[in-house]
């Protein structure tokens, strides 16, 4: 069971694409912007109700992901890491 905005609910632990699950002790940015995903869900669902599920699938991801990636990108930025990588040129 967790706390917070998902108080009752049992989350799914997050996978890598391999299939891992990420260890939210040593990883908890990557658990904090799967969170952020996640609330765009929930609150479009507040939002929108019933209609949520008229949209497509990309309709209903899209503002996920780029919520997602932005905070992703932000935690790496505010470590002082390049958003393209170390080996960019």
């Amino acid at each position: 069971m967790i706390s917070g905005p998902y108080k009752g609910q049992v989350i799914p632990p997050r996978y890598d694409s391999l299939g891992n699950a990420f260890d939210k002790q040593k990883q908890p940015c990557i658990h904090a912007c799967a969170d952020a995903h996640e609330d765009v869900h929930k609150h479009d669902c507040q939002r929108l109700g019933l209609r949520f599920n008229d949209l497509t699938h990309s309709a209903q991801e899209l503002p996920a992901y780029i919520t997602e990636l932005t905070c992703l990108l932000t935690a790496l930025m505010a470590e002082g890491l390049p958003p393209q990588g170390p080996h960019a040129q």
